[in-house]
């Protein structure tokens, strides 16, 4: 069985024993590694091409085969389950969505104490790899909703599984982020390995920010931090020539933007005018809480002020 079977199956200790460190790093890099061809694959029975993999069955045992190859058993595997169809059917309803998946991947980025978040990430994981798994070996039975099980196949190796990973992803991480790629990258490793992990106490300051975090990045709030986060944006935008005049380029008023924003005695300036009532705490607070905002790209909306 492999070890993430046994890290949530409650049998501590089995995994250490049983399967080496450099195993479980080696199987958990194959498995991020893998996905991108695992995606290529579960094209054969995308919506466009469901039909005529129901029509070429034995090419879409031969593709569902190679998929399954693709997860490596160290990681997980399926072998002394059995379950029946509504059960397997039942575990995709208790699945996140891909709200939910997302809420999560963005709240590790913005959490100081990220072990909790990222071992439930883990968990999400593995019932997605599992529900994977035992959908494969229903799939192969040919039974007569073979279509709506191929669909939840395709839903979670191409949209569910790709949004699991986005965090190990370093790619996806913009220069300045790398490091909180490096910093969740080696928690991850200490979870695989079951090591003790031991994280830096939340200052005041980051409490606070990740208070205001919450507000502020959401676009439909009319609470005090989102109005003062739009207007922080739209007083930078301004300093970066905003509106702009006709065949100005839109990427270069934001680039400008974004480099005024890094400066910070510009945004202290900033926040310190629109709250003269702020201490030096809370605007260093909403400083790492506007650039985390924007980061996530919560102000999106708001870049129309250059073309005004």
């Amino acid at each position: 069985m492999g070890w993430l079977n046994h890290f949530f199956m409650g049998k501590k200790g089995i995994a250490r024993e049983v399967i080496s460190k450099d195993k479980r790093i080696a199987s958990w890099e194959k498995l991020l590694s893998n996905h991108p061809k695992r995606e290529e694959l579960c094209n054969h029975f995308s919506g466009r091409n469901i039909n005529n993999a129901l029509r070429d069955f034995d090419a879409t045992l031969r593709v569902l085969g190679e998929i399954e190859a693709l997860i490596p058993p160290d990681l997980i595997d399926i072998d002394q389950e059995e379950k029946l169809e509504k059960d397997v059917l039942k575990d995709l309803e208790l699945l996140r969505d891909s709200v939910g998946i997302r809420d999560l991947s963005e709240t590790i980025a913005e959490e100081k104490r990220r072990k909790d978040l990222l071992v439930q990430l883990f968990r999400e994981i593995h019932d997605v790899l599992k529900a994977e798994l035992h959908l494969i070996r229903l799939i192969r039975e040919r039974p007569p909703n073979v279509k709506n099980l191929l669909s939840h196949l395709f839903v979670l190796i191409f949209n569910k599984e790709h949004m699991l990973y986005e965090l190990f992803r370093k790619e996806l991480y913009d220069e300045d982020a790398l490091h909180l790629h490096e910093e969740i990258w080696q928690l991850a490793k200490a979870i695989i390995l079951q090591e003790e992990i031991k994280e830096e106490e939340e200052t005041d300051e980051e409490k606070f920010a990740r208070e205001m975090l919450a507000e502020m990045g959401d676009a439909e709030s009319r609470h005090e931090y989102r109005k003062l986060g739009e207007g922080i944006f739209c007083k930078l935008a301004e300093m970066a020539g905003a509106p702009l005049k006709m065949g100005e380029d839109i990427t270069e008023g934001i680039r400008k933007m974004e480099g005024l924003m890094k400066n910070d005695a510009i945004l202290y300036k900033i926040i310190k005018r629109l709250k003269r009532k702020y201490n030096d705490t809370i605007i260093r607070a909403t400083m790492l809480a506007f650039r985390k905002a924007y980061d996530l790209n919560h102000f999106e909306d708001l870049e129309s002020e250059f073309a005004t």
